[in-house]
């Protein structure tokens, strides 16, 4: 027991709405970083350099230590350099780009897309921009910052046990190794950032729901612009610790102009702090959400800037709405024209049943997220006051909500289901709340198989599973009735490991109150009508 409390506890640590890394003893271990350069080993460094690769590595994760097998650490520091603003993105590479009236350092992230790795620009936060911009300006083009000798000493820079200064004498710091996996901790137990930024982000062993982005969808200009702000917040986290403390002045380095006696030389001493009064962003970024990623060309005999084609990342399985949208809607138009009336044979009667039954199935996917694979149908004995059920998904039983359209359509349908009952030779139900009927009158269940066939005739191409990664990218993009944070995104998709879910929803209803208000938005998202069965 105490294995699997144990194991249930380390789930909850790194799942999206997880505490995130003790601020006070990572701003004590930042303070340790910069403390170690004023070591007499170390100062006669070129500073400034060597803290821009460490800030680099260290905010791109790229100091997460490794050891060999005598158990030795393994660092590995790449050639940076600095390109220009009409060049390719390529790995390691950094260049300075004009937004407006605002200059920006930005630095190349790697992207996953169809199988492939591509890189494409990311803006520094504002936190680092004045730090990085004016280093990165005055470096010459494609020459690597670093000479072999030189990483070798940010190496055993790295590698050596950092000493606290005296004005921090006996305050808690984090472990180095904990302290160079902070941003991927963050990023990781983050409710806010959305799955897909955290597989650009996060190496796949460091992802927490694997299977989550491959059922959601974003472009590369919503997600640089994500992972802007998750970023600063962050390197916020800490920089506000030590203006609490008063130990801006701890957060400073020399620079090659550190002997200038010239009174207030701005270059004398970098700060990590910015002394602005305040940061600046661009407008449009805040106000839509995203950033393009421009490009300087050559047009002509003069130099343009524009704006680069946006690249999609994750799901290649959703289908757009409207076309859902129209999908359901023939299927209304079919019921409608099909609805027996009168004295009909009994075949008749039967195939509408069973029409309806594929119509309730297809809408209990996409209002639920529910996979098709593992639960075509509910079980009577499973279902509450047809508002919440439970499903047999990957060998557990998983809760479902389920809105108030699908709830009265489930009523419809049952009504419809006793009517065809009182008509058949001999009344025999099933275990599930619809199934099918053959002509002779008996039951049989629905399945996979011939849910894809009906959709198939009806809907080329598509099959009931895409209808799952419909409903995950709705949850997404939801604003109205109510954002969704990560967590509960992974709540109504099923995404969940052993003991993530503490505690009974039936004893906490308040957390699934904005559950309820989205799926309840979601017939109206569709444009789904009322089907009346009987």
């Amino acid at each position: 027991m105490s294995k699997q409390h144990t194991i249930a506890k380390q789930n909850r640590q790194r799942n999206a709405g997880g505490v995130k890394p003790d601020a006070f003893k990572m701003t004590v271990t930042l303070v340790k970083l910069f403390n170690q350069f004023r070591r007499s080993a170390f100062k006669d460094l070129d500073q400034p350099k060597f803290l821009v690769v460490i800030l680099y590595l260290w905010l791109t994760n790229q100091l997460d230590e490794k050891r060999d097998t005598k158990n030795n650490l393994q660092y590995k520091i790449p050639d940076c350099c600095r390109v220009s603003a009409s060049d390719d993105c390529q790995a390691h590479s950094f260049r300075t780009v004009k937004y407006g009236s605002i200059t920006y350092a930005e630095y190349a992230l790697p992207y996953c897309c169809n199988g492939e790795i591509i890189f494409l620009w990311q803006p520094l936060p504002e936190n680092l921009n004045h730090l990085f911009q004016p280093f990165i300006a005055a470096q010459p083009y494609k020459t690597p910052w670093l000479t072999q000798i030189e990483k070798q000493r940010l190496i055993e820079l790295l590698s050596q046990k950092w000493l606290i200064s005296s004005e921090l004498k006996g305050r808690a710091s984090a472990r180095k190794d904990i302290f160079f996996r902070y941003f991927a901790n963050c990023t990781r137990v983050d409710n806010k950032l959305s799955s897909v930024a955290k597989s650009v982000l996060l190496p796949e062993h460091r992802r927490h729901h694997k299977s989550a982005i491959a059922y959601q969808q974003e472009d590369s200009d919503r997600l640089r612009y994500k992972i802007l702000i998750a970023q600063g917040e962050y390197l916020e986290r800490l920089l506000s610790q030590a203006r609490l403390f008063n130990w801006g002045h701890l957060l400073s380095i020399n620079s090659p102009n550190s002997n200038s006696k010239v009174a207030g030389d701005k270059q004398a001493s970098p700060h990590l702090i910015s002394k602005r009064s305040a940061r600046s962003m661009p407008k449009e970024w805040k106000a839509q959400g995203r950033i393009s990623q421009l490009r300087r060309k050559r047009n002509q005999r003069n130099w343009t800037t524009q704006a680069d084609q946006k690249v999609y990342i994750g799901s290649e399985r959703g289908i757009a709405e409207h076309e859902v949208s129209h999908f359901f809607k023939i299927l209304h138009e079919k019921i409608l024209s099909s609805k027996p009336t009168g004295h009909v044979k009994l075949g008749v009667y039967i195939d509408y049943y069973n029409l309806c039954t594929y119509h309730l199935a297809l809408l209990f996917i996409l209002l639920t997220g529910t996979r098709p694979t593992h639960a075509i149908s509910i079980e009577r004995k499973r279902c509450f006051s047809h508002s919440q059920t439970c499903v047999n998904d990957k060998g557990r039983l998983r809760p479902i909500i389920l809105s108030d359209y699908m709830s009265q359509q489930l009523s419809q349908y049952l009504e419809l289901q006793k009517s065809l009952i009182t008509h058949l030779p001999t009344s025999i139900q099933s275990n599930s709340l619809w199934f099918l009927y053959d002509h002779s009158g008996q039951p049989k269940l629905l399945n996979a198989k011939l849910l894809r066939e009906f959709m198939h005739v009806r809907f080329p191409g598509k099959v009931p599973y895409m209808l799952r990664h419909v409903f995950a990218q709705c949850a997404l993009t939801s604003i109205e009735p109510v954002k969704l944070s990560v967590s509960q995104i992974d709540r109504l998709m099923g995404h969940s490991e052993f003991g993530e879910h503490f505690g009974s929803d039936h004893l906490l209803p308040v957390g699934l109150a904005p559950l309820k208000l989205h799926l309840n938005s979601l017939p109206t998202r569709f444009k789904l009508m009322e089907v009346c069965y009987v």
